[in-house]
């Protein structure tokens, strides 16, 4: 992973331990970039959404994306399950 994609990776969790509030918000940067005009267009239709200020934190947010791919897949294959559902 190239040190430029690194360091935004850990972005939301520097700005955690920082206890600075993160927000991420849309900006156009791709002007006449063939293949990104049509992205700039979606997402400039919706960026005059209401923006979310709740007080999430990284780890919260990690739990909420972990169970709900735990329950999608579980979903997907309810057989594999079985023995899981017995145990609880």
């Amino acid at each position: 992973m190239a040190a430029e994609q690194e360091h935004l990776k850990d972005a939301p969790h520097k700005a955690e331990k920082m206890a600075e509030t993160l927000i991420l918000q849309w900006i156009p940067g791709h002007y006449k970039i063939d293949g990104t005009e049509k992205a700039d267009r979606l997402a400039r239709k919706r960026s005059d959404l209401e923006q979310l200020n709740d007080d999430l934190s990284y780890h919260k947010v990690k739990h909420k994306v972990k169970s709900h791919k735990k329950e999608r897949w579980k979903t997907r294959h309810p057989h594999h399950n079985i023995q899981d559902d017995l145990q609880t």
